[in-house]
């Protein structure tokens, strides 16, 4: 049994959600063959991604995601924001059927 832990911070940008995270393991040694009940200090915790970069999230929750003007205002304040961090960080539009929230 292999147990990651995401570490992260959710920040609110308006009617924008931005969950900047990224994923760590446990500390090597025996792998419990339970979930495990205590969580280790996150210092010794070591990133997957071993250049320690993280995964920037954007995201808007409409009300009515029928209404066609709601959704191209959300889609135009998701773009004002993918300007404004250009410089930053790269920001790409997800495949819309990976983010259904449906259970498969």
């Amino acid at each position: 049994m292999t147990e990651h832990v995401v570490e992260g911070d959710l920040f609110i940008h308006n009617d924008i959600t931005l969950f900047l995270q990224r994923v760590l393991h446990y500390p090597a040694g025996q792998e419990p063959s339970q979930p495990r009940q205590q969580m280790p200090a996150l210092k010794d915790m070591t990133p997957l991604e071993k250049s320690g970069s993280y995964v920037l999230q954007a995201s808007i929750t409409v009300q009515d995601g029928s209404n066609q003007e709601t959704m191209k205002t959300a889609s135009q304040h998701l773009f004002g924001l993918r300007e404004q961090l250009k410089s930053a960080v790269r920001l790409e539009q997800a495949d819309r059927l990976s983010l259904d929230t449906r259970a498969k």
